[in-house]
């Protein structure tokens, strides 16, 4: 989350927007990556939807099993109507700069928070601003279950690579060794048919 906002520093500096920003310590086990389009898309629409000078609040909240991150802005707001509709796939209210858009960014942000055994919810009132809420479960077990899972198959590709590599290894010393052997026995004939030809010489 500290992260995104770094990311959008320069974003909040251009419209001098004042940034009140209060985070508890917190541990959770999830995606980071997803995570952070999450972020990035939130606080870049409260930065788009919010006038210069405005202000944007961003909360981090720990309880007993989730984590609840809450984004608020003073800006321009939604009509009670869009409410419904925010979180369907290219859905655009007619605001002043939801031209520079495509609809998505939302739609996108619900599903990764879906996959994420978490919840969004929205509030807004036209003219006054907007809030989301995402709260995330501590521990997710999907996570957690493909962790696993990667884990373990990780640690059998390790032993695998390690097992062939000792068998390649004794294959090559074995080969090593009977090609020393082959090597002796060729020298020692040699030696037998030089000193019989030299014999047969004399």
């Amino acid at each position: 989350l500290r992260h995104s906002i770094l990311i959008l520093q320069r974003d909040l500096s251009e419209k001098n927007i004042d940034l009140d920003i209060d985070l508890d310590k917190v541990q959770i086990y999830s995606n980071e990556e997803l995570l952070q389009q999450v972020w990035l898309n939130l606080l870049s629409n409260a930065i788009k939807f919010t006038k210069e000078n405005g202000k944007i609040s961003i909360q981090l909240m720990d309880t007993e099993d989730t984590a609840t991150v809450k984004i608020t802005d003073n800006g321009i707001g939604m009509k009670p109507e869009s409410l419904n509709h925010i979180f369907d796939k290219f859905y655009q209210e007619d605001r002043s700069h939801s031209s520079n858009g495509n609809g998505l960014g939302l739609p996108l942000v619900k599903r990764i928070v879906d996959l994420c055994s978490g919840t969004i919810r929205v509030k807004s009132l036209l003219g006054e601003g907007s809030s989301f809420t995402v709260e995330l479960p501590k521990n997710n077990i999907k996570i957690l279950r493909i962790f696993c899972v990667y884990v373990t198959m990780e640690s059998l590709k390790r032993k695998k690579r390690k097992n062939e590599k000792a068998k390649n290894h004794s294959i090559a010393k074995k080969t090593k060794e009977s090609g020393d052997k082959h090597g002796k026995h060729k020298i020692s004939c040699r030696g037998r048919r030089s000193v019989h030809r030299r014999s047969e010489g004399f």
